[in-house]
């Protein structure tokens, strides 16, 4: 089955993790209306974020007919490493926050 949006993808497209962090909150939910409410975006500017998701990666990566919502093709194989990409921006985020805890704890003399 060809993709409505096959040939947009762009290769080393620049994703945007807060797209990505919608379209597994909806696989996780199953439902854009969880997923909006738990995210605190409407439905429809939910759903218009995972479109645009979809247009930088060139495929639709939800099955929006199906009930609960669930990924396409080509959205399982986007979604591991769209998983573990969020784990490791989640992982750094949180060491630069241990880092600014450890060092508001330091006194410093001089320069």
């Amino acid at each position: 089955m060809r993709s409505r949006l096959a040939g947009v993808s762009r290769t080393g497209a620049d994703l945007n993790l807060h797209l990505v962090r919608y379209l597994v909150t909806v696989v996780d939910e199953g439902h854009f209306g969880r997923a909006a409410a738990r995210l605190y975006v409407s439905g429809p500017a939910l759903s218009k974020q995972i479109r645009t998701l979809e247009r930088k990666v060139g495929a639709e990566l939800l099955d929006r007919v199906a009930h609960p919502v669930v990924p396409t093709e080509a959205g399982h194989r986007f979604l591991p490493d769209a998983r573990t990409a969020l784990a490791a921006a989640d992982r750094a985020v949180a060491a630069v926050e241990a880092h600014r805890r450890a060092a508001d704890g330091v006194l410093r003399l001089g320069s």
